[in-house]
């Protein structure tokens, strides 16, 4: 079993915040992500690993929850598109470095481009937001 530090972050500053409103932010952590099992527990191996993610971003909707959209490389799209065609309903939980940041239940198949909406905000670090990109 692996044993990580789950915790909820808050923005630092008014100035993070006016940059986040209507724009897509690069997130810089290492993302990866572990199934859960019944009693809560996280697999033995990551089913997304750090090496995976070619591009991870996220904006602010309307309701100041956050979407996150995250690309991994072709051969670790189509790794997870098996694995989740095989644990719909099962939960799933992503971690930016070692820090559990959220856990949720697997919907549908994922593939190499996937997003996950309605995050509370909170969940960034300003710490790991880098250069400001634009949605087109």
């Amino acid at each position: 079993m692996i044993k990580m530090k789950k915790k909820k972050y808050g923005l630092a500053s008014a100035a993070a915040l006016y940059l986040m409103s209507s724009s897509a932010l690069a997130i810089e952590c290492e993302l990866s992500a572990y199934l859960v099992d019944d009693e809560g527990e996280l697999g033995s191996s990551a089913i997304i690993n750090p090496a995976d993610v070619k591009n991870m971003s996220w904006s602010q909707d309307d309701e100041s929850l956050a979407t996150w959209r995250i690309e991994l490389t072709e051969e670790a799209g189509e790794q997870l598109l098996e694995h989740s065609k095989a644990h719909i309903g099962q939960s799933m939980a992503l971690f930016c470095d070692a820090e559990e940041i959220e856990r949720m239940r697997i919907m549908a198949p994922l593939g190499a481009k996937f997003m996950i909406k309605g995050l509370p905000q909170d969940v960034i670090h300003p710490d790991r937001l880098s250069n400001l990109i634009q949605i087109k």
